[in-house]
């Protein structure tokens, strides 16, 4: 903290970013009289943006808050995005590329891909492998289409060590189609968390506990009581806050889970006091009550709790669907494992990797640092010199997202246009700009990418109005995700104990 301290205080190398930027209320220039101004952005974790507003003091970002106009905030933030003004000052971030560890320039690297590209071109970019983390903005995923159609026979793998893996393939069992849950904890008045910590770990978690404390005023006599039943293993912020919490191995929660589906299907009595409180809760509370399940539950266990809340009368009103705000055109885990087969059998001849550390997260059977020993050019991206950038050939620093015009989207679909608060302070490459070294669009800035991006999208009539009017309150009008009409399939699961 105070090496951060320090080094905002003495942040006199910092300057403004390039563009014009929007603050999000219209008043006075701090350059006149000094007043802190607020502009409007977003951060992401695990590609899922969240609104906020972040205080500007003479030019330097200094604190962060939620954005009121968020739906995935509603003006209130996490520990995590408080932390990133601390990420952003971190004295340990990486200030040069790195070439075999020693300092090399930006246009060494790009001469060094470049070439390799050329020698790759006529095979269709055979041997080419991108790596990134989870994303959910509009712009990169049209610049990796960009780059994979200039390169057909190039991959795309995605990794995220806490990943919506389950998530999506619980609800393809279920309903035969990825999507993912959106929960409305203002409706529910009787919860049933399967490992889930909706409160402190999910994508949506600051929505989630407005809407969960809308239904947990003791001192509002006209409005219900919410109860909260928690099954889990290791105590969460979600099972803290239960009315009602059970504490198992996390190996056992899919037979539970199974026990209460059949028991809710007319199985009978639940073998414990606990398991049938709840389901008698349940049964009694149809359409407004809500069974859902933790990322690190297997995707029967998903399948399990969609089941149970369509047998309960939920899906349309304390649970919707919608396609995945995230790209998922394969499962996380997945990916990686495809990756690193071809790395050991020696089919991948450049690997770019963007942001992320694999070689500290991965699964440890995978030995991804062994496999990527067998890459002949290894490029990593990120704003830390961590162990991935220590085994790579050649690291870029990245710019920090406060740093960097992109777009994101929330839980709910709705995209942002992410604002820079001040310029790169180690002269970071955002992802934007190394993708355009794949699709050959060379000399672009993040803004020239992002605005055509949104200029393609919304139109040449009044752009510039809807352009700063995004940038003013944080959100692109209209564009949550739709709900989707879904259907339990016949082989989704009826309760039977899903594998251990």
């Amino acid at each position: 903290l105070m090496s951060a301290a320090l080094a905002l205080a003495a942040g006199g190398c910092a300057h403004p970013p390039l563009e014009q930027i929007v603050p999000y209320v219209d008043g006075q220039d701090q350059r006149d009289n000094g007043e802190p101004l607020y502009f409007a952005t977003a951060l992401t974790q695990g590609g899922y943006a969240q609104g906020v507003l972040v205080r500007s003091n003479m030019g330097r970002p200094t604190k962060i808050e939620g954005n009121p106009r968020h739906p995935a905030s509603l003006g209130a933030t996490s520990p995590v995005e408080q932390g990133r003004i601390l990420e952003l000052w971190d004295p340990e971030r990486s200030r040069a590329v790195l070439h075999d560890g020693e300092i090399a320039s930006w246009e060494e690297l790009e001469t060094m891909l470049t070439a390799r590209l050329a020698r790759l071109q006529p095979a269709g970019g055979a041997g080419l492998r991108l790596l990134t983390r989870s994303w959910s903005s509009p712009t990169l995923l049209a610049l990796i289409d960009a780059a994979l159609a200039r390169y057909p026979q190039a991959r795309w793998h995605r990794y995220e060590a806490v990943n919506q893996d389950n998530v999506h393939e619980g609800a393809r069992r279920a309903f035969g189609r990825r999507l993912e849950p959106v929960y409305h904890f203002d409706r529910a008045l009787i919860v049933l968390s399967l490992e889930a910590d909706f409160l402190g770990g999910m994508p949506g978690k600051v929505r989630h506990a407005r809407d969960y404390m809308q239904l947990r005023r003791p001192d509002d006599t006209h409005a219900p009581m919410s109860r909260v039943y928690a099954i889990e293993c290791m105590p969460s912020l979600t099972g803290a806050n239960a009315d009602y919490r059970l504490a198992v191995p996390s190996s056992r929660i899919g037979a539970l889970a199974a026990e209460l589906a059949a028991r809710l299907s007319g199985g009978g009595k639940a073998s414990s006091a606990w398991l049938e409180s709840a389901a008698v809760d349940l049964e009694s509370h149809r359409g407004r009550s809500l069974v859902l399940a933790g990322e690190g539950q297997p995707a029967e266990v998903h399948a399990l709790a969609h089941r149970m809340n369509g047998a309960l009368g939920n899906i349309g009103k304390t649970v919707d669907f919608i396609q995945p705000p995230v790209e998922v055109r394969e499962l996380s885990g997945e990916s990686m494992a495809a990756l690193v087969t071809d790395m050991r059998a020696g089919r991948v001849d450049t690997l770019l990797i963007l942001d992320g550390n694999p070689v500290y997260d991965a699964p440890a059977d995978l030995d991804f640092a062994r496999a990527l020993q067998r890459v002949p050019a290894s490029i990593h991206s990120g704003l830390l010199v961590d162990e991935t950038a220590a085994r790579c050939a050649w690291h870029v620093p990245a710019a920090h997202e406060l740093e960097t015009w992109g777009d994101a989207r929330g839980f709910d679909g709705t995209i942002s246009i992410q604002q820079p608060l001040i310029a790169p302070l180690y002269g970071g490459k955002p992802p934007l700009e190394l993708l355009g070294l794949l699709t050959g669009q060379l000399g672009f800035t993040s803004h020239d990418v992002v605005r055509a991006t949104w200029l393609q999208r919304l139109g040449n009539d009044h752009f510039d109005e809807h352009w700063q009017e995004s940038l003013r309150t944080g959100t692109v009008a209209n564009t949550s995700t739709a709900f989707e009409q879904v259907a339990l399939t016949e082989n989704s699961p009826q309760g039977s104990a899903p594998p251990q």
